[in-house]
């Protein structure tokens, strides 16, 4: 008994003492013993109370198996068998011929299997809507065969007639003779993931027609400066399709490729976007049938809930025809200017309620105003008292 592990001897003398009053009865039992390297190792032991002719005290006679390398197997597939019954997935196998052979506790709640019901007479056909079936058979079940493995998505259908989508892995299992032998799969409902993706796809279409509504020239940069995304009325007006802009440097684009210092200017504005700033100028930029215009340009950061940087968001307002009027307007106040400096009176400009706006020189000297800065303003008939 000295080598019988320490945790082992109460349950060892036990069955040896239950033996002792069964002399007949067949001693078995597993434990573990120190070796003199002070190794454990778990045997086995079978056996029965003997004794010498002439003697009085009793022997065992019988086997002692090591069986330690089958305990570390048993217990290596006592948690895989947990880790199958735990996992909120799918797990399954099937024989050669399709039937099912094992289905965890998850996939007898997804499929709506109870879990006492056999499984010994029901296919991987009975799982599936009959589309799938023939795709299992005609498509995927073949691609594990070459492969060894089959990925996807498919569908499974309930017992009471959900559909469901999954994200699939089927492993094809082999004899030594290179035979199909079984086939396991493990499976993800993906229904909620499907639902999110569909309402991140109807957001991202919602916010493409709104994008693409706006006057305003829009559009979507990595922080690198690539175009990911501009919208149809920057297209259009530049006379460009997305496959012109997408996935380039939003400096070689052609509505900044045709001045280099037009480019190297907005370079650098998507530099400093990328740092944190919001930069806004006015820039020439060329449209369809390279036509030049000006717009009122700013490009800024968009930032994340942590407040980081994930986007630059450039954005543009076709500002010709402001520019225009101002100049058309700074070419009239001009030559009104040069009319009311070229007359020997005096004439002056009032705003609607009185009060002086402008005077011409004669007029200011005729009134000996030195500097009008000190009256314009100022109410005309202050310049005529009662």
């Amino acid at each position: 008994m000295g080598h019988v592990a320490a945790e082992d001897r109460d349950r060892f003398q036990g069955t040896y003492d239950e033996l002792c009053q069964d002399p007949d009865s067949l001693w078995s039992l597993e434990c573990r013993i120190v070796r003199g390297d002070n190794t454990v190792r778990w045997v086995a032991i079978h056996g029965r109370l003997s004794q010498h002719p002439g003697t009085i005290t009793p022997y065992v006679s019988g086997t002692l198996l090591d069986i330690t390398d089958r305990r570390s197997a048993d217990a290596l597939r006592q948690r895989l068998a947990a880790i199958l019954d735990a996992t909120p997935d799918l797990v399954g196998i099937a024989e050669s011929d399709g039937r099912i052979g094992y289905l965890n506790p998850a996939g007898r709640a997804l499929l709506e299997i109870p879990a006492d019901e056999n499984l010994d007479s029901m296919l991987i056909a009975d799982l599936h809507p009959p589309d799938v079936v023939q795709k299992l058979a005609e498509e995927w079940l073949p691609i594990a065969t070459a492969n060894g493995i089959w990925e996807g998505e498919t569908l499974v259908s309930t017992r009471s007639g959900k559909v469901i989508p999954l994200s699939q892995v089927i492993v094809c299992h082999k004899s030594d003779s290179g035979d199909v032998a079984a086939y396991s799969t493990i499976a993800r409902d993906i229904t909620e993931r499907q639902r999110a993706e569909l309402q991140v796809r109807e957001s991202e279409m919602h916010l493409r027609r709104i994008l693409d509504n706006l006057l305003a020239f829009v559009g979507v940069l990595d922080l690198d400066g690539t175009v990911l995304q501009a919208n149809q009325t920057a297209l259009v007006a530049g006379g460009l399709e997305p496959a012109d802009v997408i996935g380039k440097k939003f400096w070689e684009c052609s509505w900044w490729s045709h001045d280099a210092r037009v480019a190297n200017q907005l370079r650098a504005a998507c530099e400093r976007a990328a740092r944190g700033e919001v930069v806004r100028y006015d820039a020439v930029v060329r449209m369809a049938g390279d036509e030049l215009t000006m717009i009122d340009f700013m490009i800024g950061p968009a930032v994340d809930d942590q407040g980081r940087i994930t986007h630059l968001i450039p954005s543009g307002i076709d500002i010709a025809d402001r520019k225009r009027a101002e100049v058309a307007l700074q070419e009239s106040e001009a030559f009104v200017r040069s009319v009311l400096e070229s007359s020997a009176d005096c004439v002056k400009v009032l705003s609607l309620d009185g009060n002086l706006v402008s005077m011409n020189h004669p007029g200011q000297c005729a009134m000996e105003i030195d500097d009008f800065s000190t009256v314009c303003g100022v109410e005309w008939l202050q310049f005529w008292p009662e």
